[in-house]
């Protein structure tokens, strides 16, 4: 059997490509876009992780759990437990850190993981502290304070570049954005899947981030997301559409970024992003083109 996870990283393009994907006829794609099964301390099985799959005897079983990047020792730790015998393809989409956090906290500020009210730097400051001492801050989750380190890349693109070489394969956000049709089927070659499906496809944008007027209107629109999410991945124009209807109704102002603020999270960046082109170059792998900002 075969394995195709798209493993990361969140708010850069994984519930498009699994949207891309969903319908291919060489692929099994799974029950939820995210089961993030290797994310779980418990003891992994291959029979448990297959009822994650319409498919119970496919030929290559897909996935898309944006969480795994960042909890890179336990995921590759469970994987390898799960799935040693079986050929496994991971693929991460890597965004400009600074551009994936706005997305991220104004994502996590439509959900009410951050309080509304919360300006970007009381977030970093909270998320710091939270690193700093384990304390978690008054009207934001603990996953969503986590989040900010999730954009510190370099040390688990190193872990997965160690634990599956050449079966791992890391992709630019932008590249993507700019090209999909490109990537895609460049995506296609890697795992091993006919191209042709996507001869004259139509791309489309999905999960783009905004900011609800009403939110407990849209907190029960994301509950009825989840219960037809498998109806949803097998007709995305539908939900273009209502999407589309729905943010006319529903869609709010941006939060407000000084670019003192955005400068700040460059600086908090910086380190991790020379050390993720370090680690790619001697890997032999393309530098995201976004890496030249921080330098």
């Amino acid at each position: 059997m075969a394995f195709f996870i798209l493993g990361g990283t969140e708010k850069a393009g994984t519930t498009a490509v699994f949207n891309f994907f969903y319908s291919h006829p060489g692929v099994a794609p799974s029950i939820k876009k995210e089961t993030n099964y290797f994310r779980d301390t418990k003891a992994p099985s291959l029979d448990q992780y297959l009822c994650e799959f319409y498919d119970k005897k496919a030929a290559v079983y897909f996935e898309a759990s944006p969480g795994y990047l960042a909890e890179s020792q336990i995921v590759i730790s469970n994987i390898k437990k799960t799935l040693s015998n079986n050929e496994v393809k991971l693929v991460f989409i890597l965004r400009d850190p600074t551009d994936r956090l706005l997305s991220s906290f104004s994502f996590h500020k439509s959900r009410g993981y951050i309080h509304d009210s919360t300006s970007l730097n009381d977030y970093l400051d909270a998320a710091i502290a939270y690193r700093d001492s384990g304390d978690v801050a008054d009207g934001i989750t603990e996953w969503a304070l986590k989040s900010v380190f999730h954009g510190e890349y370099a040390e688990h693109v190193k872990d997965f570049l160690a634990a599956f070489g050449e079966n791992v394969k890391f992709i630019s956000y932008d590249d993507f954005k700019s090209d999909p049709d490109f990537i895609v089927r460049e995506l296609c070659r890697f795992v091993g899947l006919e191209e042709d499906y996507f001869n004259g496809f139509e791309y489309f944008s999905a999960n783009k981030t905004f900011k609800p007027r009403f939110q407990f209107v849209h907190a029960q629109l994301i509950r009825l997301n989840r219960l037809l999410e498998p109806f949803f991945f097998r007709y995305p124009k539908l939900k273009s559409y209502l999407l589309a209807v729905y943010k006319k109704i529903n869609k709010g102002k941006k939060d407000s970024v000084t670019d003192k603020e955005k400068a700040r999270v460059d600086s908090f960046y910086t380190d991790s992003v020379v050390k993720l082109a370090s680690v790619m170059g001697s890997a032999g792998r393309d530098v995201p083109g976004w890496v030249q900002r921080y330098r």
